[in-house]
């Protein structure tokens, strides 16, 4: 892999120790580090302060096809020949989400913003996807009375602000 220089358009550095053929390759958008796809489906990544390779991944069964970074430099995404995009997050290189593709290989990724992940298949089809850190809430909040008043047994249970002082501590789906 020969590295130029964008300012004065000379090469800067050869990368030897590849492996493999590289046919993918996206930079950081800090630009600290970028990574390559290879022939093999091999994921390497690199530091550009010292052009050293920093981890390497076996992410596919077939070549991949192209690599994005998001923007917030959590996760990375590749896409395979094999018809699969996979999303990694990015300090350990460990798959956090796995997507087929139907008879179909991506040919084109981009996160467009921190929560939107684009790609381009074979067959000309552009699919979207949310990229999000945990999936969002479902359940809508509610409060449990354990012990309601009743003024009667066949009178229905009224429940009046000011008879019943709430308090302790509520979570959501998440733990919030």
């Amino acid at each position: 892999l020969l590295v130029y220089d964008s300012t004065s358009q000379e090469q800067a550095k050869v990368l030897s120790d590849l492996r493999e053929q590289a046919v993918a390759i996206a930079m950081a958008p800090d630009g600290r580090s970028f990574a390559t796809g290879g022939i093999d489906g091999t994921v390497r990544l690199w530091k550009t302060e010292n052009w050293s390779m920093t981890g390497s991944q076996r992410a596919h069964s077939a070549a991949v096809t192209d690599l994005a970074f998001d923007p917030n430099g959590r996760w990375i995404a590749t896409a395979s020949a094999d018809s699969t995009i996979r999303v990694y997050e990015l300090g350990s290189m460990k798959v956090v989400k796995r997507i087929p593709l139907n008879n179909a290989s991506a040919s084109f990724l981009k996160f467009t913003n921190a929560e939107t992940l684009i790609a381009a298949d074979s067959k000309g089809m552009v699919h979207v996807w949310k990229v999000l850190e945990r999936p969002p809430d479902t359940t809508a909040p509610a409060i449990t009375i354990l012990q309601p008043a009743r003024y009667s047994a066949d009178a229905p249970t009224r429940i009046y602000a000011s008879q019943y002082e709430i308090f302790g501590v509520v979570y959501d789906e998440s733990d919030i």
